[in-house]
């Protein structure tokens, strides 16, 4: 690129130049794609990844999965400046008969605007056992749900598809859910371990800071040695500290208009928290004595791979859920990233199935949430 850069003489060839090389990186990326959701190039429907945001409306890709019979919309998270914009719009306000968060319920209208036309178009050119399934991750995810109460709300989709959400570490974005009750029952949602974002809200946040204050008026007349010595485990809160909390916790807030106390818009949501070492061992023990010798080596390894558990997956209630409390955790930002729910993914058991194994099984998250 520099040796052609000192051959231009024209100044329009230099933007020639560097428009041809962005095109070759947009190309680039189209082909790192199809590569790792292993796509044919001919299965894409809309391949709108551009670097960058857009304050009108979020980049998606749609491709049909033959494999699994769907034709997937796929919305992108926070990406750049304009997607944190809309993360912070998080006052709430009419939506499809409920309240949805001000921000992404703009951005699903405007999506949808966007995709809209090729997709069902596409549609049409479907079987009717093919589904259309929206997914997305964090703002992605919370605009999925939010784009699903919408095609349900308009009854958009008139080719006879079913409409599916999977919502991978969603914000809570609408309210209440019965008002959107069909789309509720098509979408299920993932939290991964201590992640924040399924907790963000307006409400969620007023409420976290009523609880900080009072904490801090109980707190106040202690040494910084003491807080110190509290903070880092050394001692156990006092038990003004804890009642203090739960007050400030289950006390009613003062109404704030646009600030409703809103949820996960999901029938139902998997949480995959971390195994404990003694579930690991129970199903590693399970897999070991299950194993057939003469079976040939590749599928005892691939069964050995299936049946390796780092996480396990609970079924839980998403009204439940929408009224936990934000928990401040080490890795509550960290265990939002996508890489973390793909691991988790991967090596996950299903709840029930561990029961089977175990007999047992540890403390359910929620539980475990109001516990902490």
């Amino acid at each position: 690129i520099a040796s052609s850069i000192l051959e231009c003489n024209d100044p329009n060839d230099y933007q020639l130049m560097e428009q041809q090389q962005q095109n070759d990186d947009n190309d680039n990326d189209e082909a790192r794609i199809l590569a790792y959701t292993s796509t044919h190039k001919d299965d894409v429907v809309i391949m709108d990844v551009e670097p960058g945001g857009s304050m009108e409306y979020l980049r998606h890709f749609c491709v049909v999965d033959h494999k699994q019979k769907a034709l997937v919309l796929a919305v992108r998270g926070t990406f750049s400046l304009s997607g944190l914009v809309t993360d912070l719009v998080g006052f709430c306000e009419p939506f499809c008969g409920g309240q949805a968060h001000c921000g992404m319920a703009e951005m699903a209208k405007a999506t949808w605007d966007k995709a809209q036309h090729a997709v069902l178009a596409k549609l049409q050119t479907l079987p009717q056992d093919y589904d259309l399934v929206i997914t997305g991750h964090s703002l992605g995810a919370g605009v999925a749900c939010l784009l699903t109460v919408l095609l349900y709300h308009q009854n958009a989709i008139t080719t006879g598809h079913k409409v599916r959400c999977l919502a991978y570490a969603p914000p809570p974005v609408f309210s209440p859910l019965h008002a959107a009750a069909d789309a509720v029952n098509a979408t299920v949602a993932y939290i991964h371990n201590h992640d924040v974002v399924p907790f963000l809200s307006v409400h969620n946040v007023r409420k976290f800071f009523e609880m900080v204050l009072a904490l801090d008026e109980k707190t106040k007349h202690m040494s910084m040695y003491e807080k110190i010595l509290i903070d880092w485990d050394f001692r156990k809160p006092t038990t003004e500290m804890i009642e203090a909390l739960r007050t400030a916790q289950t006390k009613p807030m003062k109404q704030l208009r646009g600030a409703d106390q809103v949820g996960i818009p999901a029938k139902a949501i998997i949480w995959l928290r971390e195994a404990t070492e003694g579930e690991t061992a129970a199903v590693k023990a399970r897999n070991t004595n299950n194993q057939d010798d003469n079976a040939p080596k590749s599928f005892q390894q691939l069964d050995s791979e299936i049946t390796r558990v780092n996480y396990i997956a609970c079924v839980c209630d998403s009204r439940k859920v929408m009224n936990l409390s934000i928990l401040i955790n080490t890795f509550m930002i960290t265990d939002h990233l996508t890489s973390k729910y793909e691991n988790a993914l991967r090596h996950a058991l299903m709840e029930d199935d561990l029961m089977n194994t175990t007999g047992t099984i540890t403390q359910n998250p929620i539980q475990k949430k109001k516990d902490n």
